[in-house]
């Protein structure tokens, strides 16, 4: 959450590479404050088994400006509460679609790789 990243982020200004697995949802709120905190000589972004918001992803791509790489890996198990509800897999399919959109904008094919496990 923000309290333990947001430190780290604000005492490491040099920063080059950034993986987060595992953790808790990463928002368009969190990035910003993730982005006014440091990351400003970030290069390589890559998240791991976490839900991310595709604006989250925009607002690394614009602020970080060193950024050469964001690769992100994510399965339906990491991403919702329950992978066999409905309403969850309708969440993650949401999800991977929106990133999917982000990726084919003009500018993110080459900085913005996505894996994403599809729903059984």
């Amino acid at each position: 959450d923000k309290t333990g990243i947001i430190p780290l982020v604000q005492s490491c200004q040099r920063l080059k590479s950034l993986h987060l697995d595992h953790c808790q949802a990463i928002t368009a709120d969190l990035t910003s404050a993730l982005c006014k905190a440091g990351l400003k000589q970030l290069h390589t972004l890559t998240i791991s088994g976490t839900f991310i918001e595709a604006k989250a992803i925009h607002i690394f791509k614009e602020n970080c400006r060193q950024l050469k790489g964001i690769h992100v890996t994510v399965s339906i198990q990491d991403c919702v509460d329950d992978p066999n509800k409905k309403k969850d897999k309708e969440t993650y399919q949401k999800m991977v679609k929106e990133l999917e959109a982000l990726k084919a904008k003009l500018g993110f094919g080459v900085v913005f790789t996505l894996k994403a496990m599809p729903v059984n």
